[in-house]
């Protein structure tokens, strides 16, 4: 979270919308919001929210670094916006309660693109594959301490962590001295290989593992 709340933008609201949530943003002090033109970016939000109408142009310029999105608008447009990234949907006509509610929930989550596919990184330890088209959705539980080190990759996607980084980094009882950072990475790239392609693959012969190994330098998600 960034010092005096998460940051928000929000687009697409109508006036009046737009006045009540200012209304009422001063209940929610952690929680900074920035009406902004639908047509713009702000990279350094915590998050964005806006129509369901412009859900593709904006996920169509989405990198692994983009804040998570949460869209808004009829019931019959949910299905497609899920799946094609966003992490939550507000269904008209939605109150400010509710659009704050959601927000915060939603400011704790990370997501990332990999070949083709949107994973998405809650606070409850759970790491989901979103569905692709008709698809189910595909989720894998992690341990605190694989939650830990997958947020760090995630939030520093093209750079790589040695063990003496990681335990730097995210101290908690990770000791470099030992194999322990060493077999929670091998386990995370076990889990994220099956969320990914399936149990039935033979992921060990996979190239394009979502975790990378680079020798003398430590892992990543390049």
């Amino acid at each position: 979270m960034v010092s005096g709340g998460f940051k928000v933008a929000v687009s697409g609201t109508d006036s009046l919308m737009k006045k009540k949530l200012q209304l009422y943003s001063g209940e929610f002090p952690d929680v900074q919001l920035f009406f902004i033109n639908e047509h713009l970016e702000m990279p350094d939000a915590d998050l964005h929210v806006l129509p369901a109408r412009d859900a593709g142009n904006v996920f169509g310029r989405m990198t692994g670094e983009s804040p998570p999105v949460i869209c808004f608008g009829a019931p019959d447009n949910m299905g497609l916006c899920l799946s094609a990234g966003c992490i939550d949907y507000l269904c008209l006509p939605w109150t400010a309660d509710e659009f704050f509610e959601r927000v915060r929930r939603g400011c704790g989550t990370w997501t990332l693109r990999h070949d083709g596919y949107t994973l998405v990184l809650r606070g409850d330890r759970i790491l989901r594959r979103l569905a692709v088209g008709t698809g189910p959705e595909a989720r894998v539980r992690l341990t605190a301490a694989e939650q830990r080190i997958m947020r760090l990759f995630f939030r520093n996607r093209g750079r790589c962590f040695g063990r003496e980084m990681i335990t730097e980094l995210l101290g908690g009882g990770m000791c470099s001295g030992s194999r322990k950072i060493d077999m929670t990475v091998s386990r995370l790239r076990k889990k994220t290989s099956v969320l990914i392609y399936g149990p039935s693959e033979k992921v060990s012969r996979k190239p394009d593992q979502l975790i990378k190994n680079e020798p003398g330098r430590g892992w990543g998600i390049m």
